[in-house]
């Protein structure tokens, strides 16, 4: 982690929370906000309304998505989360994680290589040995009282399409990985909109 005090004018705490942007699945700029000012730095970037870069595009019934932001917290009582923006749009899903995940997303993003493979990069190299590609990931169901997104892979092998039903930051990850897609279901789009309008 890059930051050595707040981002805010003035202040010079050390950051507790580190927010990373990233678009076509790559990291760009880092910001660490100390604990004081995490509340109103976040406010004023959920606020943001800016379009996701590209035109938007759809498949079927889904919506193109990509990664947006990393949020690590060190306070061990607060969760992390990676948020996906719509491509060509405004739409955001906002997804808490742990930070192992996190840090696992962070480090794909970044182009970490490891001496030997990490548990996403042997669970893509088992993918292709079997004769699979991650086509896309889908994800295609929320729950709402937990905030709990679920996503497909859709694996392709000779003899069609294979579908595996996996946590969403761990299907975030590989499609990071293999330089997949990442679609929304409408369907999760119209029931996000009915509980966050």
């Amino acid at each position: 982690m890059s930051s050595q005090t707040c981002v805010v004018a003035g202040c010079a705490n050390e950051p507790a929370v580190h927010i990373h942007r990233a678009w076509n699945h790559r990291i760009g700029q880092e910001a660490g906000v100390c604990a004081d000012h995490v509340d109103g730095f976040l406010n004023r970037y959920y606020e943001m309304r800016t379009i996701g870069d590209g035109v938007a595009q759809g498949s079927g019934d889904a919506v193109l998505f990509d990664i947006e932001m990393l949020m690590y917290d060190e306070r061990r009582d607060k969760p992390c989360q990676f948020s996906l923006r719509e491509v060509g749009g405004t739409r955001r899903l906002d997804c808490q994680t742990g930070p192992f995940e996190v840090a696992a997303l962070l480090r794909e993003l970044e182009h970490f290589v490891a001496p030997r493979p990490l548990t996403h990069r042997g669970m893509v190299s088992l993918m292709v040995a079997l004769g699979g590609r991650l086509e896309r990931v889908l994800v295609d169901k929320l729950l709402p009282t937990e905030r709990i997104y679920e996503a497909k892979l859709h694996i392709r092998q000779a003899g069609g399409v294979i579908v595996v039903d996996l946590r969403i930051s761990d299907a975030v990850i590989l499609a990071v990985i293999c330089d997949a897609p990442i679609f929304v279901s409408n369907g999760v789009l119209v029931r996000l909109a009915e509980e966050l309008p």
